[in-house]
């Protein structure tokens, strides 16, 4: 078998498109054979939206599919931008003519839109985050970037997706570190959204992270909480909340947090859940 796809390559110049590393753009008939081959070559993308995958291998069916001048994009040994298109071919059975381009920078991959623009989540598939993790830290991370920053908690902004990526592959230790510990939480309707958990144990494991390993958790599951602690009161507050239908703002949720967890941190006792509330002037609190 190995010989036979040998002659392949060799006879048909297409085969070897992935391994190009001079910069170039070809027109090529793309038959299921040479789509299957650059699938090979699919090494680091985000995952088959199955829905549109369908969509396309219908088109190209029915005869439907139209050219709209979309490249089929390759760095040296890896393929950037197709596969949704080469999977339909493959599972089509089609031969279609289609523009490639090899030779680009394996790092373009990350500000490529290909159906849908690409987000955080898609991003950090690339790198290896399973699609929970991905989809997770993607929410997350803008509030943790913005920490690092010296940014507000609560801020509202949004970074580009090389940003994210870049963050990411600079504090992959710690990000992965907060994301192991909230993976295994109940994901059930929990009191906080398990992004902004994990923004919180990020966060809080800056200042003391056995104890971001106990409160984010607690928070979560109720376990081991007396009646008299700051994380109780926010617990029961936070699980009124949830059972009520009620909603807080994000500069609210994060105050009663990050004032919980400083509370914990000087071992205080509290009587009841109203120390969580801002008080007249009270500015938002420096997590200690």
């Amino acid at each position: 078998m190995a010989n036979v796809a040998a002659a392949k390559v060799n006879s048909n110049p297409a085969y070897d498109v992935p391994l190009r590393k001079a910069r170039g753009v070809d027109e090529i008939r793309v038959t299921p054979d040479i789509a299957q081959h650059w699938l090979t070559f699919n090494t680091s993308n985000r995952n088959i939206v199955e829905s549109k995958l369908a969509q396309f291998k219908n088109d190209m069916e029915a005869g439907n599919w139209l050219d709209d001048g979309a490249t089929v994009r390759f760095a040296y040994g890896k393929l950037l931008d197709g596969q949704h298109r080469l999977n339909a071919i493959v599972l089509a059975g089609v031969t279609l003519r289609m523009t490639v381009v090899h030779g680009l920078d394996s790092e373009s991959q990350v500000t490529m839109d290909t159906g849908r623009g690409r987000t955080p989540r898609d991003v950090l598939s690339i790198e290896g985050l399973d699609v929970w993790e991905s989809g997770t830290l993607g929410s997350a991370i803008h509030t943790i970037i913005a920490y690092e920053s010296g940014g507000l908690l609560y801020t509202s902004k949004k970074y580009t997706n090389r940003e994210v990526r870049n963050f990411y592959l600079e504090h992959r230790a710690a990000l992965d570190s907060s994301l192991y510990a909230v993976k295994p939480l109940p994901r059930k309707h929990p009191v906080i959204p398990l992004s902004v958990a994990l923004a919180a144990h990020y966060v809080f494991s800056k200042v003391d992270k056995p104890l971001a390993d106990r409160f984010v958790p607690s928070l979560l599951t109720g376990e081991g909480l007396a009646r008299s602690t700051p994380l109780h009161f926010l617990r029961d507050l936070l699980l009124s909340d949830l059972l009520d239908k009620r909603s807080r703002s994000t500069f609210m949720t994060w105050f009663m947090m990050v004032k919980a967890w400083n509370a914990t941190r000087s071992r205080a006792s509290w009587k009841s859940k109203s120390a969580l509330y801002q008080h007249k002037d009270e500015s938002f609190p420096e997590v200690k």
